[in-house]
């Protein structure tokens, strides 16, 4: 399933104006393991994203929004990484994974 979301930005200089931005971003977005895919248009603020089942797209986009409207650091990423390890601790999969 692939859902598009719209991302409004607070301030210009957070938009992802480059390509090295853009590909750092779907870097992070894919890191999630629920992610299968991420597609981002114009500098972000168009982003479609691939899941296997519908109820994961609520958490994952909320992860993705957060951490596209908030600064870029230690403490955002850290709490990125606890969500996602919080949404990924039933799978069996990803139970060798350490996101913190």
């Amino acid at each position: 399933m692939t859902r598009t979301y719209q991302v409004k930005y607070k301030s210009k200089s957070k938009m992802l104006t480059t390509p090295e931005k853009v590909e750092d971003t779907k870097k992070t977005i894919l890191e999630v393991p629920r992610v299968k895919s991420v597609e981002i248009k114009d500098d972000g603020q168009i982003v479609s994203i691939e899941v296997e089942k519908e109820e994961d797209f609520e958490e994952v986009a909320r992860i993705i929004a957060y951490r596209l409207k908030n600064e870029e650091t230690d403490e955002i990423k850290e709490e990125c990484l606890k969500r996602v390890a919080k949404l990924t601790e039933k799978v069996t999969m990803y139970s060798n994974i350490k996101y913190i």
